[in-house]
């Protein structure tokens, strides 16, 4: 698993290569996922953009990570923002009620004007 990582500003966005992946975060991956997005996040920031645009599926283990990484974050009075979902992860996001709980946003630049 892949993640790509760079800070702007206050925040930090966080990139996942869907071929390291094969376009899923789903239960054989999730635990990884959450491994590796924790080891990008450095401890000076507090606003996570997450980057999905290269995911087309995802299941309730990556819901069960991305919750738990905004809990962490709100502890630290920050946010956990998602970036570029594809129709499908738009869906679950929908479905699952994660439409109401997250900020979503088509593109990594309109998440940074959000939070400037």
């Amino acid at each position: 698993m892949e993640l790509i990582s760079k800070v702007e500003g206050k925040a930090i966005i966080v990139s996942v290569v869907g071929k390291s992946v094969n376009g899923k975060i789903d239960t054989t991956n999730a635990t990884l996922f959450e491994k590796k997005l924790n080891e990008n996040m450095p401890q000076d920031k507090n606003i996570l953009l997450l980057d999905l645009s290269e995911i087309n599926f995802v299941s309730s283990a990556f819901l069960r990570v991305i919750l738990a990484t905004s809990k962490m974050l709100n502890k630290k009075k920050g946010s956990l923002l998602l970036v570029g979902p594809q129709e499908g992860v738009k869906d679950v996001f929908e479905i699952s009620g994660f439409s109401s709980i997250f900020k979503i946003f088509p593109t990594v630049p309109e998440a940074l004007h959000h939070i400037s």
